[in-house]
């Protein structure tokens, strides 16, 4: 089984939004403790994916 740990690549491209793998990183690594990181990048990718 795969683990998805980074977000996957914006939709329509072969691009990823760094902010979003650095927030997914710092939380995964325990530097931060923002439980909403993964929920704000579903939201954005909600808006984005139509």
């Amino acid at each position: 089984m795969r683990k998805e740990i980074v977000p996957k690549a914006m939709p329509g491209t072969n691009r990823w939004d760094r902010k979003a793998i650095d927030r997914v990183l710092d939380h995964r690594s325990g530097l931060i403790a923002e439980t909403g990181a993964n929920e704000q990048y579903d939201e954005w990718l909600a808006r984005h994916t139509g």
